[in-house]
């Protein structure tokens, strides 16, 4: 389905905006902690999907698996995830947050989210106008993964 231009045009819009200033805070969050987009990326995958295996983190990160492995032993070296043995298969290790890797993660969060206490105070009518919209948009993206999990 083709979207109406003024549609594409107003999510085209928003989609910038919104990323523009999330990527803006999260980047100043991360270099603030001595982190990486990579870093962020695997904290992001665990939290959403659950442990994976050092496969999975060399595939997403788009390098070899010894690096996806050396950034794994600096990041367990930190506490901040751990490997532990697959129960499925001993001969596989399988990698999860922390606590404090989970924290962390939490706070990335709430980085990307940090400008949203910056936006101008919206009138009530506004506000159920835009919630309407976002919770429609939400649902289509949503089953927009869902169809692409099922592929």
């Amino acid at each position: 389905m083709t979207l109406p231009k003024q549609l594409a045009a107003a999510i085209y819009a928003w989609v910038d905006a919104f990323m523009f200033q999330a990527m803006q805070d999260l980047l100043q969050f991360l270099r603030d902690n001595g982190l990486t987009m990579a870093h962020y990326l695997l904290f992001m995958q665990i939290y959403k999907v659950g442990p994976c295996g050092v496969t999975e983190i060399a595939s997403l990160l788009d390098v070899s698996k010894p690096a996806a492995s050396q950034m794994v032993d600096r990041l367990v070296a930190q506490g901040l995830i751990s490997r532990r043995e697959d129960p499925a298969d001993r001969r596989h290790t399988r990698i999860g947050l922390t606590s404090k890797g989970r924290a962390l993660t939490l706070k990335c969060i709430a980085a990307r989210y940090r400008w949203l206490d910056s936006l101008p105070a919206l009138t009530a009518e506004q506000q159920i106008t835009i919630i309407a919209g976002l919770s429609e948009l939400t649902i289509a993206v949503t089953q927009l993964q869902t169809a692409g999990n099922e592929k």
